[in-house]
């Protein structure tokens, strides 16, 4: 079972402050931060993500620190609030590629991607070119690499946004 820890963390952004002494345990099961814009959401999330180094304290998975820690991209899912998605790649070649990133094999990478997508709902454009995907599209592609690689921990900023009502239910 994984577990996140947040240890007296501060974060600072120059002189505007992120986040002050975050002392917090994250078990399994659903968690979510709630909170206005401008709380610090965002930061825990990029900091349990591993992107950011805290400037007080330690953010830990599975008792190890998240900052500069290589084995963290097999233990977590993210899915970021915004995307940079390569627009020229099909959602399929994303995919794979990501999957034989983290060291999957070609075949079981195409076997990943295509279960992710299915699983997204995006399995009958897989083979669209990103730049032809709407917001909605992009963001079920943006959870279908979260999910692909099965991670036990996952990671979502915003995870809803762009979806349609019927996205946001499945």
């Amino acid at each position: 079972m994984i577990r996140l820890e947040y240890c007296g963390v501060a974060k600072f952004y120059g002189d505007v402050l992120g986040v002050m002494g975050v002392s917090l345990a994250v078990d399994p099961g659903v968690t979510g931060l709630l909170g206005p814009n401008g709380a610090g959401k965002t930061t825990l999330i990029w900091l349990a993500a591993g992107l950011l180094c805290p400037d007080r304290g330690d953010v830990r998975v599975e008792g190890r620190s998240t900052w500069a820690n290589g084995r963290l991209g097999f233990l977590l899912g993210y899915v970021p609030d915004s995307d940079a998605l390569p627009e020229f790649l099909t959602g399929r070649a994303f995919l794979v590629d990501l999957l034989r990133f983290h060291g999957f094999r070609a075949r079981e990478a195409a076997r990943r991607a295509e279960s992710a997508l299915e699983r997204v709902g995006l399995a009958s454009v897989q083979h669209r070119r990103l730049r032809g995907y709407s917001k909605g599209m992009r963001q079920r592609l943006k959870l279908a690499q979260a999910l692909a690689h099965d991670p036990p921990l996952l990671i979502l900023d915003e995870p809803l946004t762009g979806l349609d009502p019927i996205g946001r239910r499945d």
